[in-house]
């Protein structure tokens, strides 16, 4: 948990108040008093920390020993004072929570049970003790990360609060979701998820707060988790690709289009008279540095995900048109395409050269072309006899 820097700390004459700034007035929030306990409390929140880091705080500071060794520490756990503080720490802080104090209700048990997934060589260390997700990334389940991969802590909380959007620089207001840049991290929240109340994803940290209702569906919490994902996943050199996607001769081979235009139809037609298995029909991680697509378990409404990877054959940017045909790209416009189909974080400047570097780099590794085709069998052959050639 941490503490909401929309608040401020101010002390009038003996007593210490925090106010109100910005949205959170909008919101109706009202001045809190603390405590001497409650303003150690606060500044201890300054990161984000448990409970029980709190309590021991809190006992360090009544105890007057700010210096505990790690094996005194245990002691200290063990004493009556110690566990009277950590109750009333717990109590003060549920309270802060309700009032919008403790902000986005990330509030972490210290017994707090993990499952660990690994989704294209990154760990994801979830928290859901609703069990909100339920067996849904079951296929990408593993023991933990006994081998020091990348991990990524996910924080599945649920609350009733309503979205925090706290003060920072917007950088992104679509119609799905607004996005606020803070100093250390990018606060979310969905516009179409009503179940969904607000996110937060650190910058550095690889942390993900999820804040969601009672009745939020797996589907949602994955698709606000997705953001965050993709911002660490960049990090290590992959993209999401907006496309469906099939094996043909050990190869993946990608077909990419705006929703609606029919790519998963024509990744079908592959299926239906090929017999080839689909891998992903909505989206596909790409591993730039070695060219492979990545299981991932973002599928859209499709259902249609393997956990599997494969080496990249090539990215066909599909086209609605009534002749079928395959149509070389210059340079340029393979990139500036094959770009505009990432779904991968674009939110500043230096994510965007980012994601053009790593395109241009596909696009100078493998094959990228348009496909003209109108949901037939032709557009398939058409296809097919152009890869063929490539084999050859």
């Amino acid at each position: 948990m941490i503490r909401n820097e929309s608040y401020l700390l101010r002390k009038i004459e003996d007593r210490t108040f925090l106010l109100p700034t910005g949205q959170e007035i909008n919101w109706g929030r009202g001045s809190v008093e603390l405590s001497n306990i409650g303003e150690i409390i606060w500044e201890k929140l300054k990161e984000n920390c448990s409970t029980d880091d709190v309590a021991l705080a809190v006992y360090n500071a009544v105890t007057e020993d700010c210096a505990v060794e790690n094996e005194i520490v245990e002691v200290a756990k063990d004493s009556k004072l110690y566990r009277q503080i950590y109750c009333d720490v717990k109590t003060y802080i549920e309270d802060l929570a309700a009032k919008g104090v403790v902000n986005y209700g990330a509030i972490i048990s210290d017994n707090s049970e993990y499952k660990y997934y690994k989704i294209a060589g990154i760990i994801l260390k979830i928290c859901d003790e609703k069990n909100f997700i339920g067996s849904f990334l079951d296929d990408f389940k593993v023991l933990g990360n006994n081998n020091g991969e990348e991990t990524v802590s996910v924080y599945i909380h649920e609350t009733y609060q309503p979205v925090e959007y706290g003060n920072g620089n917007i950088i992104v207001d679509s119609s799905d979701v607004r996005i606020l840049e803070k100093e250390h991290a990018y606060e979310m929240s969905f516009k179409t998820l009503s179940d969904i109340n607000s996110a937060l994803v650190y910058k550095e940290k690889k942390i993900i707060y999820l804040n969601v209702s009672n009745n939020s569906t797996a589907e949602n919490i994955l698709f606000a988790m997705r953001l965050g994902y993709t911002l660490y996943a960049l990090e290590e050199s992959k993209l999401l690709i907006h496309s469906a996607s099939f094996l043909y001769k050990g190869k993946i081979w990608l077909v990419s289009a705006p929703s609606g235009t029919g790519k998963s139809t024509h990744a079908s037609l592959w299926e239906k008279y090929e017999g080839v298995r689909l891998i992903n029909g909505d989206s596909n991680l790409l591993d730039v540095d070695s060219q492979t697509v990545q299981g991932v378990p973002w599928c859209g409404t499709s259902k249609i995900c393997e956990n599997e990877d494969y080496k990249l054959g090539g990215i066909f940017l599909l086209e609605r048109g009534t002749k079928p045909e395959v149509c070389e790209l210059s340079f340029p416009d393979k990139v500036l395409k094959v770009t505009r189909r990432i779904l991968s974080p674009t939110w500043d400047k230096k994510m965007m050269l980012h994601v053009t570097d790593l395109v241009e780099k596909s696009c100078r590794d493998v094959v990228v072309a348009k496909l003209v085709c109108d949901m037939n069998k032709e557009s398939y052959m058409v296809l097919k006899e152009y890869i063929d050639r490539l084999s050859e």
